[in-house]
């Protein structure tokens, strides 16, 4: 083991249980784990894009999550997202086109 596999911020008590111990170095890991996260998020530019989502696309969003067997909407959202720029650069005639869809409350009229 080395140093950095120590928070030097908690150090065990003298008479820790091994019970005890264990949830000091869960508590470690979690931190450390937290931290290396939003390290990552940090290095790669990561940004938080929030929106409202009424029923029908919270509906879409739940039938593409399961179509594509992701367990997070950000996945999904990050697929389709990078998938959909790929086509746009490759043909941008077909790109136009899938923004060519009508709304549903278009196609209804």
């Amino acid at each position: 083991m080395s140093e950095d596999d120590f928070d030097l911020h908690e150090p065990a008590p003298a008479d820790e249980s091994p019970e005890d111990r264990k949830k000091r170095l869960n508590r470690i890991r979690q931190r450390k784990k937290r931290a290396a996260d939003a390290l990552a998020l940090l290095r790669n530019g990561a940004k938080d894009y929030p929106f409202e989502a009424y029923t029908g696309t919270q509906n879409d969003i739940a039938q593409l999550c399961q179509l594509g067997e992701f367990e997070e909407f950000q996945e999904m959202f990050t697929l389709v997202l990078r998938n959909l720029a790929d086509l746009a650069a490759r043909d941008s005639h077909a790109a136009k086109q899938f923004f060519a869809i009508p709304s549903r409350k278009e196609a209804g009229k």
